[in-house]
């Protein structure tokens, strides 16, 4: 049952480890900097709205992702953590470079452009906050029924 010499397709030649298949991944996740960028500067005041005095955190980053109209079917509220996680490398919070390490990956995601990206967040400009509205109540609306 362990007689490798009966082994016939692509598993054949090629003994496969650990290490090969973390190389393959983060490979097939990595990103580069590409010449389809533009000017960071919108971005990293949108960032530094969203993030406040700290670095941003994911709770931060998915309302940048929502607001910023980047969610979809292609990228959804799971894909956000998922790739929060791994530009964070484990920790709570993510700064600048990291942050556009996300909108690159977040490009990838998607299937558009990093421009693209880099021009939705940079249009959002910073958190709207929307509070609940009260509804209307007769009786405490209405004056002339004091």
């Amino acid at each position: 049952h362990d007689d490798k010499s009966l082994y016939t397709g692509s598993h054949a030649d090629t003994p496969r480890t650990a290490a090969d298949r973390h190389e393959r991944l983060a490979q097939a996740g990595a990103v580069e900097e590409g010449a389809d960028e533009i000017d960071w500067a919108g971005v990293q005041a949108a960032f530094s709205n969203f993030a406040g005095k700290d670095d941003m955190g994911s709770h931060e980053f998915q309302m940048l992702c929502e607001q910023c109209k980047l969610m979809g079917p292609k990228f959804s509220k799971t894909d956000a953590d998922i790739l929060f996680s791994s530009v964070s490398g484990g920790k709570p919070k993510i700064a600048w470079p990291a942050f556009q390490t996300a909108c690159r990956k977040i490009a990838k995601k998607i299937g558009r452009q990093t421009s693209e990206v880099q021009q939705s967040v940079a249009a959002c400009g910073g958190p709207m906050h929307t509070g609940t509205q009260a509804d209307a109540v007769r009786l405490h609306d209405d004056k002339s029924l004091y």
